[in-house]
């Protein structure tokens, strides 16, 4: 296809090794990249031009961390460059991104797609749906559950979840089927999930999907993992999901730098 495309990548000037391994990658797989010079959050001067506080805790419950804040205004960056590009689209990759040998093809293949189907988000990058999802929801439920103190807290919790419950786990548990009949049949498809779906670390993004995420995040609101899911309901980004799972974020050997944790974080 005719490259109506851009890649960047988002990468810390201090990370040299990954930047070695994220631009040999793309090349040894012919995409031409362009490095993004990442937000290192704890190091920046946060106004409330470039991060509004109140809103923040106002629709997340909380702050968000200074990491979590460069890694959304380095992400906004991506989505900038390519509003104000020739581009109709842009691959948007963090650097500690292991992709497939076909990626290339996958990518050009999915940006047809979406031209088609008048898409603007495709992810790649999600979690493990399935039995895989479930163990790790009923996991954070617990952690969760011991954060409430008072009898009525619990059982109103209890009530939530079990309903939830009802819904996530048949979902669930369909996605995972469905994950492994692309991986059998050796060839991946758009597909809709009927949740939201976090990660951040591989996407492609259309102009005008990149306008909507910017508008947004500006100033910073949401994390580079949830603004697309809010800009889903509130801007009507028009998404799907890459199955199955094809992109590997190598967080237990790089960390992330953005967030400030070791690869040992991710081991736990």
């Amino acid at each position: 296809m005719s490259q109506n495309y851009k890649v960047y990548y988002i990468n810390l000037e201090k990370d040299k090794d990954r930047n070695v391994f994220m631009s040999s990658q793309l090349d040894g797989l012919g995409l031409v990249s362009e490095r993004v010079n990442a937000v290192y959050g704890r190091g920046y001067v946060w106004s409330s031009d470039s991060y509004n506080s109140n809103e923040s805790i106002r629709v997340n419950g909380k702050d968000l961390t200074e990491g979590e804040r460069g890694c959304a205004l380095s992400h906004r960056l991506c989505a900038e460059r390519l509003v104000g590009s020739e581009y109709g689209y842009a691959i948007i990759l963090e650097d500690d991104v292991e992709l497939p040998d076909d990626f290339k093809d996958v990518a050009e293949k999915v940006i047809r797609k979406m031209k088609t189907n008048n898409l603007e988000y495709v992810a790649f990058d999600y979690p493990e749906p399935g039995v895989f999802f479930i163990k790790h929801w009923l996991e954070s439920l617990s952690l969760s559950y011991k954060d409430k103190k008072s009898a009525l807290s619990k059982f109103k919790f209890f009530g939530y979840t079990f309903l939830k419950g009802l819904y996530i786990i048949p979902l669930s548990l369909y996605e995972g089927l469905r994950d492994k009949f692309y991986k059998n049949k050796k060839s991946g498809d758009l597909v809709k999930f009927y949740r939201p779906l976090y990660f951040a670390s591989s996407y492609i993004v259309s102009r005008s999907g990149a306008a909507k995420l910017t508008e947004l995040n500006t100033p910073i609101v949401y994390a580079a993992d949830r603004v697309q899911n809010v800009a889903r309901v509130e801007r009507g980004l028009r998404w799907r999901a890459y199955a199955p799972l094809i992109t590997r974020q190598r967080r237990d050997d790089f960390g992330s730098s953005l967030l400030g944790v070791t690869g040992e974080h991710f081991k736990k």
